[in-house]
């Protein structure tokens, strides 16, 4: 094992491009940590606050030992670490530069497991690019491919009629005036299943296509914010070193067992989906370990009815604001119904409770809400979330 990752950083120490590249993916940890400072998560996961637990880690909540202030430092050292480790790879010291990445790696992840609004597309794109960069024999070739992949699976998603027609866009397009929203939303489609291949072919094809991308990101930050855009160009940032410095003794797709697992992983996390036969847009199923990109914007009801023995019904509504790509997720309502059985487990009054989530996607805007979850006497049936296949608690659609 040790010789194996001796291996691993001897790659990289032979590579001028690795080395650039290890520097690039360690300053993403101070873009994450500036995302969760900007956007409150030091006062988001206090103990006294709501929290909402991933479906394989329900007991989240009693591993926040920090107030908002300690949250705070924590960020600040994530990007001191990241920024340390990007000049450590700068100056040469490869050994130290690649464990403090590995160790990044590990403490944002564990962060992350503290709450699944931490959950974004970004921070899977980073574990995966990641785990290519520090394990995989043949790191250029797969890197590149593990990117393209990325926008392939996103492009997937968005092969529907609340995407085309532009519906699923919210916000506002920078450089793309609002009555181009749907010629601009098939031209994304266009560039994410086709026009991103043309990264694998000569550097002209690579400028022309890193022109598109990078356009592309400019006008998604009046949607998506600063995280995603300044991400990608980081990660992109490998075939930016590509036009600069292109290795020519580097084989194309020599065969890389652990490599091509983590790709198999990807694949399967996002292929997965597609084969429930059911609108994943509305039930979420499958999604939490794949991308959930633009592909419908919907809405919802959720309300939990207590009952208790001696005294009338209760009725609790569960919504709470969240990012637009999981505020009507089910693991999400899942979560504050268990919350509420675990609040009520001590209660002499409480019998049980009834769960209810609806939901629609915006454009129906002549339909009702579809009714996902409907379930009487929940605290007692011990409902179980599984990550990859049907659940039969949540409804076809």
């Amino acid at each position: 094992m040790l010789k194996y990752f001796e291996n691993m950083i001897s790659i990289i120490e032979s590579s001028r491009k690795l080395t650039f590249y290890g520097a690039a993916l360690a300053l993403i940890f101070v873009i994450q940590s500036a995302y969760w400072w900007i956007y409150g998560f030091a006062e988001k996961l206090t103990r006294d606050q709501v929290s909402i637990c991933w479906p394989f880690f329900q007991s989240c909540s009693g591993f926040r030992f920090l107030n908002s202030f300690e949250y705070k430092i924590f960020f600040f050292s994530l990007a001191l670490l990241g920024m340390t480790t990007s000049v450590l790879f700068l100056i040469k010291k490869i050994k130290k530069a690649v464990l403090l990445l590995l160790v990044s790696e590990i403490i944002s992840v564990l962060f992350i497991l503290l709450d699944y609004r931490l959950r974004l597309n970004q921070n899977i794109m980073i574990l995966f690019v990641i785990l290519i960069y520090l394990f995989a024999l043949n790191k250029q070739q797969l890197l590149k491919i593990v990117i393209i992949l990325f926008y392939f699976f996103a492009g997937l998603l968005k092969l529907n009629p609340e995407w085309l027609s532009g519906e699923a866009i919210y916000g506002t397009l920078w450089l793309v005036p609002n009555e181009f929203k749907s010629l601009a939303a098939k031209y994304v489609v266009f560039l994410e299943l086709f026009l991103i291949w043309f990264l694998l072919l000569s550097k002209r094809f690579k400028i022309v296509v890193l022109i598109h991308l990078f356009l592309f990101h400019i006008a998604s930050l009046g949607v998506v914010g600063f995280y995603y855009p300044v991400l990608m160009l980081l990660i992109l940032s490998i075939f930016i070193l590509d036009i600069f410095d292109e290795d020519k003794n580097v084989r194309f797709l020599s065969f890389d067992f652990i490599g091509v697992f983590i790709l198999s992983v990807l694949t399967l996390f996002n292929t997965a989906p597609h084969f429930l036969g059911h609108d994943n847009a509305l039930t979420g199923e499958s999604r939490i370990l794949s991308f959930h990109m633009f592909d419908a914007i919907t809405t919802c009801n959720s309300n939990a009815v207590i009952h208790y023995i001696d005294k009338p019904q209760e009725k609790i509504d569960l919504y709470m604001p969240n990012v637009v790509r999981i505020r009507c997720d089910p693991v999400v309502f899942l979560s504050r119904a268990r919350q509420l059985c675990l609040l009520n487990a001590s209660n002499t009054h409480f019998f049980d409770l009834d769960w209810v989530l609806e939901t629609k996607k915006k454009s129906d805007k002549n339909t009702s809400f579809k009714t996902i979850v409907d379930i009487k006497n929940f605290c007692s049936q011990n409902i179980k979330y599984s990550l990859f296949f049907k659940n039969d608690w949540i409804r076809n659609h």
